[in-house]
């Protein structure tokens, strides 16, 4: 039985990857993970993976974190959850309002998005589990790949989670971005001593082509 799979694509927004918005010249730049999923997500939808695109909207500042109860399990003892920023969410300024050209992706991002067969969720936190429907989404998933925005942030915080929920992980390195190289390399170490296996969309489709 072929093992079930969703990527999760989280917040290729233009706030936070246009030069136009909020961040200005500390923006993330985008263009390789575009260029990376144009060539990969075919691959992904005809293995019978689900592709879902996360979206953030920090347009009502939230006040506390929230934090994902340890489950049972000698696999999740002594892995560490969450901390309290990354259980938390964005606080200094409202952001990715919904109704602005912020929120939305841009026409890139829009090209490789398959309105019949993806799908997509809205997130008020980092991690994209917290008071969202993603962990019914992803109950009947094994494997879960991940890639997008920013690694240190919202991308551990939802990877951390994902680990918790039990699921399987696989990091696209090739699709992710970041405003700091230091903060991401430090991101990917944790991330892979912890959580999840890190791997490209490139290795994914080259195994892709072996299994079939």
């Amino acid at each position: 039985m072929q093992t079930r799979k969703a990527l999760l694509i989280i917040d290729l927004q233009q706030d936070f990857i246009s030069p136009e918005g909020p961040f200005k010249e500390t923006h993330v730049r985008a263009d390789h993970i575009i260029f990376n999923l144009r060539t990969s997500l075919s691959s992904f939808r005809e293995q019978n993976g689900t592709v879902i695109w996360i979206k953030s909207d920090y347009s009502k500042l939230k006040s506390e974190p929230k934090y994902l109860i340890r489950p049972e399990g000698q696999q999740f003892e002594g892995v560490p959850m969450n901390d309290a920023m990354l259980s938390d969410t964005h606080h200094s300024f409202p952001l990715c309002i919904p109704g602005t050209d912020g929120a939305n992706f841009d026409d890139n991002v829009y090209s490789i998005l398959n309105k019949e067969q993806d799908q997509v969720i809205c997130k008020t936190y980092y991690s994209a589990f917290t008071d969202t429907t993603l962990a019914d989404v992803l109950k009947e998933v094994q494997d879960v790949h991940v890639c997008g925005l920013v690694t240190n942030r919202c991308v551990q915080a939802t990877v951390t989670d994902a680990f918790f929920h039990g699921h399987k992980i696989f990091i696209w390195t090739d699709c992710l971005g970041c405003r700091s190289d230091e903060r991401h390399r430090a991101a990917l170490e944790n991330i892979e001593r912890w959580y999840a296996t890190l791997t490209t969309s490139r290795n994914f489709i080259a195994q892709s082509k072996i299994t079939t």
